[in-house]
């Protein structure tokens, strides 16, 4: 009785099992999309980067046209902005002949200096509207930078610890800070010159104003001048060459031509 106990048990165990094979064969439970999940989180950063790579293209044709290369507005603008100065100054207490007919009346009927002046004042605007667009373009390859950073740092690659990459950073960070004290020192010009034409012409004050205003403008043609700022972006394969400065040991520069003596 027992074994006959047995061989039912086998045999119900068996047609059980024959049971839930026939059901997973038949219905088989779908995977986790998983696919669904990675796609709704990666895309976001590379999303980004695509869309600061059109914005860093628009710009760097910007300044490859109007400000660092091409017509180098950035340049010629404080230059002239200093002539005309020097002009205002000179006509200050009178206006020329050839002013005071009709062309004073086409000028809402202001005094040659002041219309000098105003002319001054919109090309300085019109300068610091450049600076603001290198400074827009420059925060645009750090942000690229950074994501390009993050994205070999998720890889297991030590990026951050590597060869010359300190060196880099650094040198986008001191072409930040060179352009934070030019649009300061421009800034600075412009509103000095501002409150100079709101006063009367009479007022003691106005050249000192003026004397102010042209010094902080040349301060900061001479800082941007000086300083040498590099030109990177990555919009070019080799944009960030300019950028990268390798660390030599000091004995490397003092043996470099220690074999040839």
């Amino acid at each position: 009785m027992p074994d006959k106990k047995e061989e039912s048990a086998v045999i119900d165990l068996e047609s059980d099992i024959d049971s839930m094979v026939s059901v997973l064969q038949s219905e088989t439970p779908p995977a986790p999309a998983i696919s669904e999940i990675t796609k709704s989180e990666v895309p976001r950063e590379s999303d980004q980067k695509s869309i600061l790579k059109g914005r860093e293209i628009v710009l760097a044709g910007i300044d490859d046209l109007l400000i660092s290369r091409g017509a180098r507005l950035i340049l010629f603008i404080p230059i002239v902005v200093v002539v005309l100065f020097g002009l205002a100054q000179s006509y200050r207490s009178s206006d020329p002949d050839w002013w005071q007919g009709g062309v004073r009346e086409l000028f809402l009927d202001l005094s040659f200096s002041k219309s000098v002046y105003l002319l001054s004042l919109v090309l300085m605007v019109a300068d610091l509207v450049l600076l603001f667009v290198l400074h827009y373009l420059l925060w645009v390859t750090k942000r690229i930078f950074q994501i390009e950073t993050e994205e070999i740092v998720s890889t297991g690659v030590t990026f951050r610890s590597a060869h010359g990459y300190s060196e880099m950073k650094a040198v986008i960070d001191g072409a930040s800070n060179q352009l934070n004290l030019t649009t300061t020192l421009m800034t600075l010009s412009t509103i000095m010159l501002s409150l100079g034409l709101m006063f009367p012409s009479e007022t003691e004050g106005i050249p000192v104003l003026i004397a102010l205003s042209t010094g902080a403008l040349l301060s900061g043609h001479s800082v941007y001048m000086v300083s040498n700022r590099p030109r990177f972006n990555t919009v070019e394969p080799w944009g960030l060459l300019d950028a990268f400065s390798p660390p030599n040991a000091p004995s490397l520069t003092k043996q470099a031509f220690h074999g040839c003596n």
